[in-house]
């Protein structure tokens, strides 16, 4: 018996001083502890207020560098696009491996994939379905 007072009292103690440090830490329901909620809109003031200087610096940052390198992207996309369609299509060679069909597709004829391109995909048997139209 006295063997499991020793471990009884200190357990308790524990619980005790566990629920006690606790509740004494709590900032209660969103954040209304000891400031309660007259302090709330001055402590949201002062978190942007704080955050300024860095709100500045990306907006700095992203018309800087980030808005030239989209033009340029997009002006190197339009170019290539335009120039792939200027030519024409180059002759297809019919490799064993690139019309693979185990079995038809679930859709359709069961020979056309689902996102098929009538004048850019080829088909086995049929060739190109359609020709390119010049833009």
């Amino acid at each position: 018996m006295l063997g499991l007072r020793r471990f009884v009292l200190p357990t308790h103690t524990l619980i005790a001083r566990t629920i006690q440090t606790s509740s004494s830490r709590s900032k209660g329901f969103f954040g209304a502890g000891r400031d309660g909620y007259d302090h709330y809109k001055d402590n949201i003031k002062q978190v942007v207020k704080h955050g300024e200087p860095s709100r500045r610096r990306f907006m700095a940052i992203f018309c800087c560098i980030a808005l030239p390198c989209l033009a340029a992207g997009m002006w190197v996309a339009y170019r290539d696009h335009k120039a792939r369609y200027e030519q024409d299509r180059p002759p297809y060679i019919p490799y064993a491996f690139l019309n693979v069909r185990n079995k038809p597709f679930p859709w359709g004829d069961g020979n056309h994939s689902l996102f098929h391109n009538k004048a850019e995909q080829y088909v086995p048997g049929v060739g190109f379905e359609e020709e390119r139209k010049k833009h």
